[in-house]
């Protein structure tokens, strides 16, 4: 059973995004495409690849999480 979007979403948010998005883990992961860290998330979080790219454009990028 696929997560709703809010879930899903508010687990990105509080599991990677916000954990990793300070000053000290910024700087480490400034190179890195936030856009692949998270569809790997998704893909691990029960989402087929296309379902994630998808949830990545329209949740993420939407939402300023990205």
């Amino acid at each position: 059973m696929i997560k709703s979007k809010e879930v899903l979403f508010e687990e990105w948010c509080s599991e990677f995004y916000d954990k990793f998005t300070d000053k000290e883990s910024s700087e480490i992961l400034e190179d890195q495409d936030f856009e692949s860290l998270a569809i790997g998330f998704f893909i691990a979080k029960g989402l087929t690849v296309i379902e994630s790219v998808d949830f990545y454009r329209t949740q993420c990028v939407t939402n300023s999480k990205f």
